[in-house]
């Protein structure tokens, strides 16, 4: 059985990753290798356009690079070189190590609640989720997140404390940062 650390970027609690026992795998997302010393699988499920779209729709040029995920030229230099798996929306050629998200295995596992779409609202949603089709994880810590600031997390955080609550009614056990956690 494996135990995991979810690491995002809340300051709050995201040095606990930097804490975690060789036996517990890390799951670094986004940007985080920007703080992490190390990880096992990376995620960055954003489309490539990310973001883009959203600044032209408010009627702004988009001042970031196009096909980026939204991110800037080192996270893109990262994904090129990242030795370990990436688990994305899609397989994308220029990242030798990118492999897609589980699509058809999390609709399987969820479709019962979510017969018409996936709940998947945010990158800790989609870790949650595939921790849970992974069926071998014993243990998921969660440092870094609130999903707290931002009208974003509005809608991301009750997806994602959905699956918080999921897996420990399948004896999957939920372990917040010692200096606490508003979720939940």
């Amino acid at each position: 059985m494996r135990r995991i650390c979810i690491a995002g970027f809340a300051e709050v609690s995201r040095h606990w990753s930097n804490e975690q026992p060789d036996d517990v795998e890390i799951w670094g997302m986004n940007e985080a290798h920007q703080f992490l010393k190390r990880y096992d699988l990376w995620f960055q499920i954003h489309p490539r356009d990310f973001k883009e779209k959203e600044k032209m729709i408010a009627g702004r040029p988009s001042k970031l690079p196009t096909n980026m995920f939204g991110r800037n030229e080192d996270h893109i230099k990262f994904l090129r070189e990242c030795k370990k798996p990436v688990i994305s929306n899609q397989k994308w050629d220029d990242f030798p190590t990118a492999i897609p998200f589980p699509f058809d295995k999390v609709k399987e596992r969820f479709g019962p609640f979510f017969p018409n779409e996936f709940y998947l609202t945010s990158t800790p949603a989609y870790m949650m989720a595939y921790a849970l089709v992974q069926d071998d994880i014993e243990e998921i810590r969660v440092a870094g997140i609130e999903l707290a600031i931002g009208t974003e997390y509005y809608h991301q955080r009750p997806c994602f404390e959905w699956y918080c609550g999921y897996a420990a009614g399948k004896g999957v056990k939920i372990v917040w940062p010692p200096n606490g956690c508003s979720l939940l």
